[in-house]
């Protein structure tokens, strides 16, 4: 019986701990991008460090966010590893899509900021896709996902 409480619980803790894994790793991408902005350099050269802070931070959520969730998730979850990452890479990608939509039909996105938006979006979804290969990798490394 305790072991059937214990799948239970790993069940009902999966989310929690996904979303404790994402408020965690929100630490040290933003500590990179201060890092990485105060050493910017001062010439003419185009680089990460000197984008807006505020945009690499943007830029680093949206990738390394879902990779963290759906690694911790499916960490957590007793079964149906490859599904649960399925189920939330789909999630992920619908909730994008809205927010795409919704700022495109709202007018909230103007001139550069579009450029913005539209680079979070993909690498949102890039994010989540390769959190869900990494599970792939991981749990089932002889699953062949090839189209035929």
């Amino acid at each position: 019986m305790p072991d059937r409480v214990l799948i239970w619980l790993r069940w009902l803790a999966a989310i929690p701990v996904g979303v404790l894994a994402v408020l965690l790793v929100s630490f040290p991408i933003h500590w990179a991008v201060l890092i990485l902005t105060y050493l910017g350099e001062d010439n003419d050269s185009l680089g990460l460090g000197h984008l807006p802070p505020e945009t690499l931070e943007r830029l680093g959520y949206a990738l390394f966010n879902p990779i963290v969730l759906i690694y911790a998730v499916t960490k957590t979850v007793p079964d149906f590893k490859i599904y649960v990452a399925s189920a939330i890479v789909i999630l992920w990608s619908v909730l994008i899509g809205a927010a795409l939509t919704y700022g495109a039909t709202t007018g909230a996105y103007e001139g550069l900021a579009w450029l913005e938006f539209i680079a979070v979006g993909v690498l949102g979804i890039s994010g989540a896709l390769i959190g869900a290969y990494t599970v792939k990798e991981k749990y089932y490394p002889d699953l062949n996902l090839s189209i035929r």
